[in-house]
């Protein structure tokens, strides 16, 4: 097992991947699925926000990280995620979005599927 913020290296050396948010497991697949088809908005903005020649600027992720005392039934990404809806205000816990692919989103399908939408 490897903890790391290297994505690079994660992706280098590692054939499953584990993405935690908040403490909780937000996406859990193959390393290359993951990476390369991130179906929770958090792994989405992480792997956005990544240093690219082709772009000026790096793309932050709005907001900021959560209150790890005041965590409440919600999805702790919540109010930092362009794809919330209400249902957000429950967790969903992993959502199989394939057959060794989760994530924990209700949208995550959608976002997969690239059907879903930013909201506001």
């Amino acid at each position: 097992m490897l903890i790391s913020h290297d994505i690079g290296a994660i992706a280098s050396i590692s054939s499953r991947i584990a993405v935690f948010y908040a403490g909780k497991i937000v996406e859990m697949g193959p390393s290359e699925q993951v990476l390369r088809e991130p179906a929770m908005p958090y792994t989405k903005a992480l792997l956005n926000a990544l240093p690219d020649p082709s772009k000026t600027r790096l793309e932050a992720i709005k907001g900021y990280p959560p209150d790890f005392t005041t965590l409440g039934t919600e999805c702790a990404f919540r109010p930092r995620c362009p794809y919330a809806i209400e249902a957000c205000s429950k967790e969903p816990g992993l959502i199989s979005v394939g057959a060794v692919h989760q994530a924990a989103c209700w949208r995550a399908q959608e976002i997969l599927d690239r059907v879903a939408e930013p909201v506001g």
